[in-house]
């Protein structure tokens, strides 16, 4: 199985459009890595021609266009994504898809809670119903794997996490709204993907143990990131700090696989390659994921 990392930021990006915090300043001045919103592409292997995205950020149908890896075959005009999979509802899963879906038939794989989290009352949704292309929603129910392509399956996994913020005005009857995913391949090698993980829990656990690269929220080194710009509301739960003795990073520093951040913050001093906090992760074995990262398992 390969995976390429199309983007390893948060919602927004690195540096953000309106932020000049020390990480988006550092990033301005050539001192720290930009990064687009988290998109990774899952492949078989490296002969494989279609791709699996995790995540349909904002960026996705520009990002995916000037990665000769998902190029269309010469001449023709289509596209290398066979699927795309949301993990939840939130505008970095799901706003994409209104580019990607426009102009190419696209299957877009989620649980139902997330597919009505995008579908239900959103207008601009409606536009991929009369789009050139055409969306099929594949159903994912928690726990069961369901088969791809390639002899790739996809298993969704409920995990601690926030509702999307136009979701919570919609009525909650499960725990489907945030998920992880577990994409496997035909020798049982283990990608997890989990974005958005808001605390500990049982089934992080088994995620963290089962892994065999482990692809995990990176948003947050702690709910003040030590002085920098403050947490934005919307931004204040939903994810599980990396940092302080109740952080993610002491349960990470005990997976078996590869330990790689996705998601991060702009306000997250583990972007600055020679922060505290970066020398703190490497430490503990854990790495910082960057956009057109090579992965394979």
């Amino acid at each position: 199985m390969r995976a390429r990392v199309l983007g390893s930021a948060s919602e927004g990006g690195f540096p953000r459009w309106n932020c000049r915090c020390v990480g988006c300043f550092a990033a301005r001045e050539g001192r720290a890595w930009p990064r687009n919103e988290t998109c990774v592409a899952i492949a078989a292997g490296d002969t494989a021609e279609r791709w699996l995205l995790l995540g349909a950020p904002a960026a996705v149908a520009k990002v995916a266009a000037s990665d000769p890896t998902l190029a269309p075959v010469p001449g023709v005009r289509a596209s290398g994504v066979g699927a795309v999979a949301l993990a939840n509802g939130g505008p970095g899963q799901t706003v994409g898809l209104l580019a990607l879906g426009n102009h190419e038939p696209l299957t877009v794989l989620s649980t139902d809670a997330v597919r009505r989290s995008f579908l239900e009352g959103n207008v601009l949704a409606r536009s991929l119903a009369h789009g050139r292309g055409r969306v099929e929603w594949v159903p994912l129910r928690l726990d069961e794997r369901c088969l791809l392509f390639d002899g790739l399956t996809i298993e969704a996994v409920a995990v601690p996490g926030a509702r999307a913020p136009h979701a919570r005005e919609l009525p909650a009857t499960s725990n489907e709204d945030n998920v992880a995913f577990v994409i496997e391949d035909a020798r049982g090698k283990a990608l997890v993907f989990a974005p958005a993980v808001g605390g500990p829990s049982a089934s992080v656990d088994r995620l963290v143990d089962r892994a065999d690269v482990l692809l995990f929220d990176g948003t947050h080194w702690s709910t003040d990131q030590r002085g920098a710009a403050p947490l934005r509301e919307h931004d204040s739960s939903g994810h599980w700090p990396l940092g302080g003795a109740e952080g993610s990073l002491l349960r990470l520093a005990q997976a078996r696989g590869r330990r790689i951040l996705v998601h991060v913050d702009d306000t997250n001093p583990i972007l600055l390659e020679n922060s505290a906090e970066r020398v703190e992760l490497q430490r503990f074995g854990v790495e910082v994921a960057w956009d057109q990262m090579e992965i394979t398992l």
